[in-house]
This record gives C-alpha cells, sequence and structure tokens, in this order.
C-alpha cells in the first residue's frame, strides 16, 4: 500500500513529476493534530540556491582568462544573490456594479515579476572584482568615447550577446537529487548596471575590508522548459556525489623548506641531550667496575 503521506507523479498540482505532499491527509492546523500524518506536512527547507552560467559575453571570446574568471565570479564567489526570485502578479480591471460603489473585477494579464540580480562580492587582492566589473562598463560603453568594444579591432555586432551573459539559478531541495529540485529559472541579458564605489577615504586610526555589491539588469525566463533544463543541469554536475567529508587539505606532507624545523628540530635536541645523559652514565658506570692495572 502506498504511503498516504504523500502523493506521487501529480504534475496537475503545477510542482512537476516527483512527489509531493498529500495535503487532504495532512492537515495539522484545523480540528487537531495527527501524528501519523506528520510527514505530509514536513515544512520545505530551502538551501541556498546554485548559479549555473551558460554564456559569457562574446566580446570576451578572445579574452578565454577574463570569461573564465567571470563565471568564477558569479558561480564560486559571490556570498549573496538577491533579486533573482520568481514571482508573478495578476493585473485586473473592473467595472461598477450596483449603486454602493463595488467593481466587478476580472483579471486581465498574468507578469512575472521583473528579476533584479544583486551579487555580493568580498573584494580580493588587486581589487579584482571591482576591476572587472569596471572594464565591464568600460568595453560596452567608454567614458571618454561612448564606444562599445573600444578594445576589439574588428568587433562583431554589438548585440546582446556581445556585452551580456547568461545564467541558470537552480533551486535544490535537501536531497540535492537533480530531478527533485524545486524549480529552475534563467535570466538573459545580464550586465551591470554599474560599479559601486572604489572606497578610496580617509579615516585615521581605520582600515576597512572591501565588499562588492553589483546590481544587474536581466530579462527572467521561467517555465516547464526552464526546469527540464535545470534537472540536466543538475544532473550533470552531479553535486551530490562530491562528499566534503573525505575532502583533504592540499598540504598531505611538511613542505620540505621547514621540514627540519618546529617539532622535529626540537626532538632532535631532545634525543641528542638523552644520548648525552645516557652516555655520561655510561662511563661513570664503567669506571666504578672496570679491572685496574
Amino acid at each position: 500500500m502506498a504511503n498516504e503521506n504523500f502523493l506521487r507523479n501529480k504534475s496537475e498540482f503545477g510542482a512537476g513529476e516527483g512527489t509531493v505532499a498529500n495535503l487532504l491527509q495532512g492537515a495539522q492546523l484545523g480540528l487537531g493534530f495527527k501524528a501519523g500524518a506528520f510527514d505530509a506536512a514536513t515544512p520545505l527547507a530551502f538551501p541556498p540556491a546554485v548559479i549555473v552560467v551558460m554564456q559569457t559575453p562574446s566580446m570576451y571570446k578572445d579574452l578565454p582568462v577574463l570569461a573564465q574568471t567571470i563565471k568564477a565570479m558569479f558561480e564560486c564567489h559571490a556570498k549573496s544573490v538577491t533579486g533573482i526570485d520568481v514571482s508573478y502578479t495578476v493585473e485586473s480591471s473592473g467595472q461598477p456594479v450596483g449603486h454602493d460603489g463595488q467593481e466587478l473585477v476580472v483579471p486581465t494579464k498574468t507578469k512575472r515579476t521583473a528579476p533584479s540580480p544583486t551579487f555580493v562580492w568580498p573584494e580580493v587582492l588587486g581589487n579584482l572584482v571591482w576591476n572587472i566589473i569596471k572594464r565591464w562598463c568600460w568595453d560596452m560603453n567608454d567614458p571618454d568615447t561612448n564606444a562599445g568594444m573600444e578594445f576589439l579591432d574588428n568587433p562583431d555586432p554589438y548585440t546582446l550577446s556581445s556585452y551580456a551573459l547568461s545564467f541558470m539559478s537552480i533551486q535544490f531541495d535537501q536531497t540535492m537529487i537533480p530531478d527533485r529540485i524545486i524549480d529552475g529559472a534563467f535570466f538573459t541579458n545580464v550586465f551591470p548596471q554599474g560599479t559601486n564605489e572604489l572606497g578610496m577615504k580617509r579615516e585615521i586610526g581605520q582600515t576597512a575590508v572591501q565588499e562588492r555589491s553589483i546590481t544587474f539588469n536581466a530579462y527572467q525566463i521561467h517555465n516547464n522548459k526552464t526546469r527540464e533544463i535545470a534537472i540536466a543541469l543538475a544532473t550533470e554536475m552531479s553535486l551530490r556525489n562530491n562528499n566534503y567529508i573525505s575532502a583533504a587539505p592540499k598540504a598531505s606532507k611538511v613542505d620540505g623548506l621547514i621540514k627540519d624545523n618546529g617539532l622535529i628540530e626540537d626532538l632532535k635536541n631532545l634525543q641528542a641531550d638523552s644520548a648525552i645523559a645516557a652516555s655520561d652514565d655510561t662511563g661513570a658506570n664503567w669506571s666504578k667496575t672496570a679491572p685496574t692495572a
């Protein structure tokens, strides 16, 4: 008999294929609690979403290290990413009904809320994050010449793919099994609205660690197909198969330059002192027992 706490393959609820909680059996806030149906009322927890960059600006196709660094920034270095959530609003229109000022309202348009992705990066040595975003802005439109991609001798046509980035946001559940993801959303035409402030100031006795909070323009695509693509990406990455419990640090032995220092040197000195002490004891004992001439 199937577990009544769950409904399986119930895509008619808009949840896609898979297992969902059984709201019919799991109600806990009606007349009273049902301890045997607690599983059907398990709260849903959202781990941090996973960002996968699909395309980087094609104007950097001849600068592969820059393109790879931008991808790594988005996927691996951002301490927080907001403005990538998905929501819908229903617009409506009404007409007066009766004589008390009420209106008969009908739905007219369902719209996605426009995204506004904001990435927050800790700045790193060389002011690299700020400089990359600054270069991106300059390459889209140089502040002195108003020319885009001025660094290229023969740039391709100035199209969206020339200066914009695309990424997928995947929301896993806590099992991180690919076909059980909660959802996925695709963001394209992603480009920075500008840099934040460099952070240059003078306050005696204070030194600041910089963060870069950068807001991007974007166009969001969210439907059943984006979820399928997110599942395919999640399957390819196999994040669930990575076990950090067994992850080893880079250093597995003491560096050769320092291997004879510290504890090793201390141990050598201790062993030398012990050998000298043993030698002194042996000499003393020998002098007492050796035959005389």
